[in-house]
């Protein structure tokens, strides 16, 4: 039987220096679902993915992954729980991009251990998954920003772990490799918990069970697509006038701009 897995965050608040960014953040995550965290520039929805990651430290213990606070977890034993697909990547050493993937892996060894048979194989599988394969030879380097997106989205999923956080995943991807890109993730869901900050909120309405409407550092609105995806949400926290219909293929709310 599957471990259950969930993530509970109480009464998150995180500052910048003297700055308040996040405010008295309260939610659950549960695995077997798609979560999208959506919000205006500004409002702390990078900043809310990278305390779940540790990347950033709460002041106070808030976090915790089946009720074990994720401060006392070292980065490796976090490694095997968490995955992270970061809204920046720099990578300006010259490995190939196997090589890059691969190095999903490292949680599970040792020191100095060497990759195995097994972890190729793992590393296979998952860029075929993200369709990179085809670019398991070149440097990556070499690669444009679309295709490095893929390739560390396929290091994270040779993590194999429960728990993946997509902070703006689609940012460097032409349209059709979104849809490809989100799809991999939501067909993966009923194993895990994905957490997605996302822009661009027909998407986030297309792949989300739940979406976190975050401004100014606080919960605006949580719930299924049509719970949060109104006119009135968007108008008072992205001012923008918008009509909202139903998605004739999805059925989920699909948002045009009133210009």
């Amino acid at each position: 039987m599957k471990q259950h897995i969930q993530i509970d965050i109480k009464k998150l608040d995180f500052s910048y220096r003297e700055k308040e960014i996040l405010q008295d953040i309260t939610l659950s995550f549960n695995k077997g679902s798609f979560y999208s965290i959506i919000g205006p520039n500004g409002s702390g929805k990078s900043t809310l993915i990278k305390n779940i990651s540790k990347l950033l430290m709460p002041k106070h213990r808030s976090i915790f992954i089946n009720n074990e606070d994720i401060c006392s977890l070292s980065n490796k034993s976090l490694a095997k729980k968490e995955s992270v697909i970061p809204q920046n990547i720099l990578i300006d050493y010259e490995f190939t991009a196997f090589d890059i993937v691969m190095m999903g892996r490292s949680p599970y060894k040792r020191r100095f251990q060497d990759f195995d048979t097994g972890d190729r194989k793992i590393t296979e599988k998952y860029m075929k998954l993200t369709n990179t394969w085809q670019l398991k030879d070149k440097l990556i380097t070499e690669l444009s920003g679309g295709e490095v997106q893929r390739v560390i989205a396929a290091r994270a999923l040779c993590q194999e772990t429960d728990i993946i956080l997509l902070d703006e995943p689609t940012s460097h991807l032409d349209i059709q490799y979104q849809v490809e890109f989100l799809n991999i993730f939501s067909k993966l869901k009923s194993d895990k918990i994905i957490i997605a900050v996302l822009h661009d909120l027909n998407l986030a309405s297309i792949f989300s069970d739940e979406i976190i409407l975050i401004n100014k550092g606080r919960i605006e609105a949580i719930g299924d697509p049509w719970q949060v995806i109104s006119k009135e949400n968007i108008n008072n926290v992205y001012n923008l006038s918008v009509e909202v219909f139903e998605n004739p293929i999805s059925k989920c709310p699909y948002i045009i701009p009133v210009v």
